[in-house]
């Protein structure tokens, strides 16, 4: 099966197919005819042999009997002139032997014939009394078959029943008075059935050649009359793939090979048909591909030009030069002869034209129509926002009869023309208007593409309106943003005055200067200089948020001590602390260099961040302030895993930064708070300002800071297991950064 998978040649196939069978069948029936023959002459020449040992058992029984040679060289001379008789023996019972001959005894290979009888044999013979055969094979490669026949006599016969067959008296006939008295040996030749079995071997294999030779002939002819059609249906199928498909088959015949050539030819047929039908398609899908390509140029052409229209109109343009470029596409792309862009004033009593194309450049370009009865299309079409279409036999409108100045336009002065409402929002900001009286091209296939820009021109002129109000709020807005900073920089700094004298005195009071004052007076003014102090510190927020808007805040940049900074930060809050019997702590990284920044500004934060881990911590829990340095790859790492941690973004790309964090066991901020709580006056809930005070400015003061150092501030946290505030900032601050 193999080597017909790899054959490719169908004839070829047909005839490795027969012809390995044709040989088995051969092999099998002569291999069978052969060992049947043998078998036969097998057969025939042991019973010939077992005959002559009994014949000569039965002759020589009264020459043994007797020893008589004369006898037994008489009854030799009968059987050696057999054919096949190789060598004949005679012995006594005992295995003597008495008589030997044969041409056997005389040949090349006589040495290996032996002359005594086996014991096996001679014991086996006189026990069973039976003739026996055994095969030998000589020296001189001839091959013999050995029969052995028992010579029988009677036990005591007289000499009358010995020599003259009479009866002995007193004897009956049927008594068993025999003996075994010596033993036949004939040696048969296997020569002349080798000889035999040989010629039938070569006649068998020329009988095998022959017939093989017959087969593959007639497998030839077979094999040849199957595939002739199919070559001839396969060189027409060759030539039909390169393109002759006039190709036909002749039938030659009936059977299953002439129904498929019948079924080809009928193939054929339809192919021709089924490619001519498509090349027939082909035709009209190339007709129909190169329009479609045409469209897609076409589209294609006009969606880059409502793309670069878009792009344009993200631009700050002025409105008279969005709506230009909107006309311009409206002329290059639908391909309209004459466009205007109508826009309605303030009061609506007349249209303005914000622009034009088309126009000859002579031409007025600011002209303005009434939105009356007079231009009864245009009013309509705002008033009413629908469109108007005026094409071939509509009635001639209105304005085919409009006085000056609108006349001189010549707009609409045809039978084929359009308006289109400017719709933004529900509502009409203005009117296109556009005709085709040049080029008399219909104007109702390109309306599609008239709305887009249409709604473009309207989205354009509704955003102009809306930046101008915008700008408007937004100078309102910085106008009053900085009367506020201005009245709370003054008012801060009236304030202040006046309050660092009502401060002044009281601790004058509290000092004794004035003389001893009774306690109840004593503990009223101590009351009076501590809300004065906190007053204080309120308008000082006050005021450092004023500067910062205003931007009037700027830094003092010198060499401070990081270690130092942490120190006295803990040290002024270390009484806090114990109020609240609150450890205090600070773990600051050895090594730290000195760093360089505004040292107060920092106190200021670190101040209001340990002030508030104080005040928001519980009796008994921990406030820890920890400084480490942070090179610059390691920044904006999250440097918590905590869900509700807000990560920090990166400061800077280069040098070295100081992250300090305040961690504390208080209360917790909850996670969508963590970025709000950085704004002004910005409390949880009014319930936590009510219970711990605080006007919300510490942390927006303490974020402008950081911010202000080039650094960045955020938090993390968990509802009841405190909150931790980081801040990194460069380790040396860059006066260019402060910019």
């Amino acid at each position: 099966m193999m080597v017909l998978g790899r054959v490719r040649r169908f004839r070829t196939k047909v005839l490795l197919s027969i012809v390995p069978m044709v040989l088995a069948l051969c092999v099998l029936f002569g291999g069978m005819s052969l060992y049947q023959h043998n078998q036969l002459l097998r057969r025939e020449f042991v019973k010939r042999g077992k005959a002559l040992a009994s014949d000569l058992a039965a002759s020589g029984e009264l020459g043994v009997f007797s020893e008589d040679e004369r006898l037994l060289n008489s009854s030799l001379r009968g059987i050696t002139g057999e054919e096949d008789v190789a060598y004949v023996f005679m012995y006594t019972d005992a295995g003597r032997r008495l008589v030997s001959g044969g041409r056997g005894l005389t040949g090349p290979g006589s040495k290996t014939i032996a002359e005594v009888i086996g014991e096996e044999i001679r014991a086996r013979i006189l026990a069973d009394r039976q003739p026996v055969m055994t095969a030998l094979s000589s020296a001189g490669g001839e091959s013999f078959l050995e029969f052995y026949a028992p010579i029988v006599s009677a036990d005591t016969r007289l000499v009358d029943e010995q020599f003259f067959g009479m009866p002995t008296p007193g004897r009956g006939p049927g008594d068993d008075r025999t003996r075994v008295i010596g033993i036949a040996r004939v040696g048969l030749s296997l020569r002349n059935i080798d000889a035999d079995s040989s010629y039938l071997i070569k006649l068998w294999a020329i009988l095998s050649v022959a017939f093989l030779a017959v087969g593959t002939l007639a497998a030839y002819a077979l094999s040849r009359r199957i595939t002739q059609p199919i070559t001839r249906l396969t060189e027409s199928a060759a030539r039909m793939a390169e393109g002759q498909l006039d190709q036909t088959i002749p039938v030659t015949s009936h059977d299953e090979i002439g129904t498929l050539a019948e079924t080809y030819n009928e193939m054929a047929k339809a192919l021709k048909r089924t490619l001519n039908e498509r090349e027939r398609v082909a035709g009209e899908l190339r007709d129909l591909n190169q329009s479609l390509e045409d469209r897609i140029r076409e589209r294609t052409s006009q969606l880059r030009e409502l793309y670069r229209l878009g792009v344009s109109m993200q631009e700050p343009l002025p409105l008279s030069d969005r709506l230009n470029l909107i006309l311009k596409g409206v002329h290059e792309v639908i391909g309209l002869d004459r466009i205007i862009v109508w826009l309605p004033d303030q009061e609506e009593t007349s249209f303005d034209m914000a622009a034009a194309a088309g126009f000859d450049p002579s031409l007025p370009r600011t002209v303005r129509v009434p939105i009356s009865d007079e231009v009864p299309t245009l009013a309509r079409a705002h008033r009413d926002r629908v469109e108007i279409i005026v094409e071939g036999s509509s009635e001639v409108p209105p304005e085919l009869r409009v006085k000056p100045p609108y006349h001189r336009l010549g707009v609409l002065r045809s039978r084929n023309f359009v308006v289109l409402p400017l719709i933004s929002r529900g509502r009409s900001v203005g009117v296109f208007a556009a005709d085709n009286a040049l080029s008399r091209k219909p104007i109702a296939p390109s309306l599609d593409l008239f709305r887009i820009f249409a709604s473009q021109a309207a989205v354009a002129i509704e955003n102009a309106q809306l930046f101008r109000e915008v700008e408007e709020a937004n100078r309102q807005l910085a106008l009053a943003s900085r009367h506020k900073s201005e009245f709370l920089a003054n008012m801060s700094h009236e304030l202040r005055t006046p309050l660092n004298a009502i401060l002044g005195f009281t601790e004058l009071i509290i000092d004794g200067v004035y003389g001893e004052a009774p306690e109840a007076l004593r503990e009223s003014i101590e009351d009076i200089h501590t809300n004065g102090r906190h007053l204080l510190k309120l308008i000082n927020d006050v005021l450092d948020v004023s500067k910062i808007e205003a931007g009037r805040m700027q830094l003092s940049l010198s060499e401070y001590s990081i270690q130092e900074l942490i120190g006295s930060v803990i040290s002024l809050t270390r009484s806090l602390a114990a109020e609240k019997q609150l450890e205090l702590l600070s773990q600051v990284e050895e090594g730290l260099p000195p760093a360089f920044g505004d040292s107060k500004r920092l106190m200021q934060v670190l101040m209001n961040l340990v002030g508030n881990a104080i005040k928001f911590t519980p009796r008994g829990g921990s406030v820890t302030v920890t400084a480490w340095r942070v090179q610059s790859a390691e920044c904006g790492v999250r440097s918590a895993t905590d869900a509700t941690s807000h990560l920090a973004p990166r400061t800077s790309d280069a040098g070295e930064f100081v992250e300090i964090s305040v961690a504390d066991t208080g209360i917790g901020i909850p996670a969508t708070e963590l970025e709000s709580i950085f704004g002004e006056f910005r409390q949880i809930d009014s319930s936590i300002s009510r219970e711990y005070g605080g006007s919300g400015l510490g942390l927006s003061i303490a974020k402008r800071f950081v911010e202000l150092h080039g650094g960045t501030i955020w938090a993390e946290s968990q509802i009841g297991q405190g909150s931790v505030f980081h801040f990194r900032i460069p380790l040396r601050v860059r006066s260019e950064a402060l910019v």
